[in-house]
């Protein structure tokens, strides 16, 4: 993980779990077709996802992805 996201979601006030494909695959075997990399968030006990693969893949940088997360956190 590099250095600037890994201190921009240490600034975010929510738990974070990173799991390799593998792992997620068996934590949560019915999102098994979701294609990776992406970012889920918890609401009302339910995974959700914040920002696909696609979403994810067309940032041009990493303030857009910082941005992007930013946006959907608020919504």
């Amino acid at each position: 993980m590099k250095d600037e996201w890994k201190m921009f979601l240490d600034t975010l006030p929510f738990e974070k779990e990173f799991l390799h494909r593998d792992e997620f695959g068996k934590k949560y075997p019915e999102l098994s077709e979701v294609k990776l990399p992406a970012i889920f968030i918890f609401q009302n006990n339910v995974l959700h996802p914040l920002a696909s693969a696609s979403d994810i893949n067309m940032q041009k940088d990493i303030e857009w992805l910082k941005a992007l997360i930013c946006d959907r956190i608020k919504e």
